[in-house]
């Protein structure tokens, strides 16, 4: 004969809640303990509210801009002229740059191109 035992902790949590829930029947709820209010009391007059002030704002109201197309050029901003967007010229700092920054550069392409080629290499077999 099969004997299966049911989970251990299964027939401790229905023992404690078919207890917790006949213990609950059994006590009378608060409401029906409680006494029947008595007569209505007159209701007082609610507190006068304090008047809201007036804010006055001394600059207009902002407004959200137009819908704009981006597809059309628009004009410049005042005060921004074509030498805005002109190149800088090659600085002593920006040469210096270039030269501190150049190796690293030529490094992360050759691993680049060398992850690639171990890629292809692994893909076709060889």
């Amino acid at each position: 004969m099969l004997v299966v035992k049911p989970k251990s902790t299964g027939g401790f949590y229905r023992e404690d809640a078919a207890r917790l829930a006949s213990d609950a029947a059994r006590t009378p709820r608060q409401q029906d303990a409680a006494p029947a209010p008595a007569a209505p009391q007159p209701q007082q007059p609610l507190p006068a509210q304090p008047a809201i002030p007036a804010i006055e704002v001394d600059r207009p109201r902002l407004r959200p801009d137009p819908a704009d197309n981006q597809n059309v050029r628009r004009p410049r901003p005042v005060g921004r002229s074509d030498e805005d967007d002109e190149l800088r010229g090659w600085g002593v700092g920006r040469i210096i740059a270039w030269i501190l920054l150049a190796p690293w550069y030529v490094t992360m392409a050759a691993a680049a191109i060398g992850v690639d080629v171990l890629f292809v290499k692994d893909l076709l077999g060889f």
